[in-house]
């Protein structure tokens, strides 16, 4: 059973904040060869980004501990882009996949690792900036 939460549709814009937030703390991470927290941000910058987006569409968002129940709800939210949507989801789901090691595991993240991860935040980060910018302006 998904554990969500009802947030009113304007707020999606601190969603989106903070993803951007994560993303440039990504970035900067990444850059001082930090690669477990450059991982650890890439996965929180594209779930603050599915949040935002599925707070704007549904108004809701995953509350549950486990990342991969938002993009369930991702999958539920109507996109400009379908396709590109399922897509999406499926690179979610990598990224997703390399939170347990950045975190939890005994093992550093390698750069290669983390080039993937900051690879794939990228292209994410790209389709919903698209689906924003053509929710901005209506």
């Amino acid at each position: 059973m998904a554990m969500e939460k009802n947030v009113s549709r304007e707020r999606y814009l601190i969603f989106k904040k903070k993803a951007d937030e994560y993303y440039a703390g990504m970035e900067k991470e990444y850059g001082n060869g930090r690669y477990n927290n450059c991982v650890t941000m890439g996965v929180h910058c594209t779930i603050s980004y599915v949040d935002a987006f599925t707070v704007y569409k549904l108004g809701t968002k995953s509350s549950a501990q486990n990342h991969a129940q938002a993009i369930n709800l991702l999958k539920d939210a109507k996109a400009l882009d379908e396709k590109e949507k399922a897509r999406v989801c499926n690179l979610l789901s990598q990224i997703i996949e390399m939170k347990t090691p950045a975190e939890y595991e005994d093992r550093k993240i390698s750069k290669a690792e983390a080039q993937k991860t900051k690879h794939l935040c990228e292209s994410i980060q790209k389709f919903f900036e698209k689906e924003f910018e053509k929710i901005e302006r209506q």
